[in-house]
């Protein structure tokens, strides 16, 4: 019998940060992405299609990073070593992947 290997989502990439970013950094990202795509930010038409699912997922992406003892989890389900790196935490604009 073949093993499956379960697809973990990327709680990082969700956020748009690095692996090392700090709780300071990812709270930052949070909130800049949870208010881009809050619902009740998009009065009229509504929340555009491709934003839809985005909000849920930044919620559940800062939910499981900002927890130290789920974001070791996390890192043991991506397969990351516990060592710390020196690249950038951040990138500056995320709102440009919104558009």
């Amino acid at each position: 019998m073949s093993r499956v290997k379960k697809r973990v989502k990327d709680r990082y990439a969700v956020l748009m940060v690095t692996r090392d970013a700090t709780p300071d950094e990812i709270r930052r990202a949070h909130r800049l992405l949870a208010r881009a795509s809050h619902p009740d930010g998009w009065p009229g038409e509504g929340l555009p299609p491709h934003l839809r699912n985005l909000f849920h997922s930044v919620q559940e992406a800062y939910e499981v990073l900002r927890d130290e003892k789920m974001r070791a989890a996390h890192d043991r389900e991506l397969g990351i070593a516990a060592q710390p790196t020196t690249r950038p935490a951040v990138c500056s604009s995320r709102l440009d992947l919104l558009a």
